[in-house]
């Protein structure tokens, strides 16, 4: 997935820690998670801003016996 920095804390924001985080709490997570991808090169050595965010999902099956 290609994303911005912006666009990957606006995703982070649907999820659940996110939703239920006090909102001191919240803005102090984004500020670290902000603060990490300014040290990456990946976020900031393209032109476009946009980096590549590898998303992996696990599906587990399961058969009623």
């Amino acid at each position: 997935m290609r994303l911005t920095v912006d666009r990957l804390i606006d995703m982070l924001g649907t999820h659940s820690w996110a939703l239920v985080s006090e909102p001191a709490e919240r803005d102090a997570a984004y500020a670290r998670i902000r603060a990490y991808l300014a040290t990456r090169p990946e976020t900031w050595d393209s032109p476009d801003g946009m980096f590549e965010l590898p998303l992996v999902t696990t599906v587990l099956r399961a058969l009623r016996r």
